[in-house]
């Protein structure tokens, strides 16, 4: 604990080496959660000849990040030098530290509760996403996260000033994005992270929600949307038996009278665009 505020800025392995050559050496080493998580540090320094002792420091804020406790495994050792080598898998394990013992960044995660908002009807408009942050350097801070299901669904973020404490912010993901992708929860919030005002990393969760179990119908429709019932017919024009077109025909939910535009790709087995065709027209509200 470096800055005496009672959390570890630092974990410390030490090394013990023996030292035939003196020499410049780089031990580099990595720590491992329970559940693969990893950090790394490195130590250049020069030796004498004899048993030494060389320092790991890794970092408190990483560690923190990772949100596993301890042990930790020092999963890979390596000790080189430009004429010499060599490597320890598994040679240590930590204490069993909480990670709530290492340092806090300035700005961090600490709560994240989703809720679906419908406005005015009984489809929802969007997921909301109330994230609870404690900040203890004041700053400018990004906050963005993923909606993801087998693929990125939707996205959001939000900067702003914040003041040394604790705060709830709000991301949304939008309806009728969730709606169009077809896929039913439960989605995961991934990619959580939050920036400084210069585009540093702060903190960061790769996955750090699971939404309820919704159905894609239970969000909003967007002005037209596509039923999924499809038709297809040759057309022969000229009567020689030979198809001149192949007519598509879609079938299409319509919410707002508009005019409205259809595109499509004709692909091969061997996915290869073969023609592309669109039809423009206007669009009554209902099933069509």
């Amino acid at each position: 604990d470096t800055d005496t505020d009672g959390l570890f800025n630092f974990l410390t392995v030490n090394v013990g080496v023996n030292v035939s050559s003196s020499g410049t050496y780089t031990v580099e080493g990595s720590l491992e959660t329970n559940n693969g998580h990893s950090f790394g540090a490195r130590n250049f320094t020069f030796l004498d000849i004899g048993n030494q002792i060389i320092q790991l420091q890794f970092d408190g804020s990483d560690i923190r990040m990772k949100r596993t406790d301890g042990p930790y495994t020092l999963k890979y050792l390596h000790l080189f030098s430009n004429d010499t080598g060599e490597t320890i898998i598994n040679s240590y394990n930590s204490t069993s530290y909480s990670y709530l013992q290492f340092e806090q960044p300035q700005a961090e995660i600490v709560s994240v509760i989703e809720t679906a908002i419908d406005d005015n009807n009984t489809l929802y408009d969007r997921i909301e996403v109330q994230v609870m942050i404690n900040v203890t350097e004041a700053n400018t801070y990004t906050i963005q996260a993923d909606l993801t299901n087998n693929g990125t669904i939707a996205s959001d973020q939000i900067s702003e000033f914040f003041t040394v404490g604790d705060h709830t912010i709000s991301l949304n993901f939008d309806g009728k994005q969730i709606r169009g992708q077809r896929k039913d929860g439960p989605h995961t919030l991934r990619f959580f992270e939050i920036m400084d005002d210069g585009g540093n990393q702060i903190d960061y969760i790769a996955q750090g929600l699971n939404t309820a179990s919704y159905s894609y119908l239970q969000f909003e429709q967007p002005a037209v949307e596509l039923t999924g019932t499809y038709f297809d017919e040759g057309i022969d024009t000229d009567n020689n038996t030979v198809f001149n077109f192949l007519k598509f025909t879609s079938e299409v939910n319509v919410t707002i009278f508009g005019t409205y535009t259809l595109y499509a790709n004709l692909w091969d087995s061997n996915d290869n665009v073969i023609t592309t065709s669109s039809n423009e027209t206007q669009l009554d509200a209902g099933v069509q």
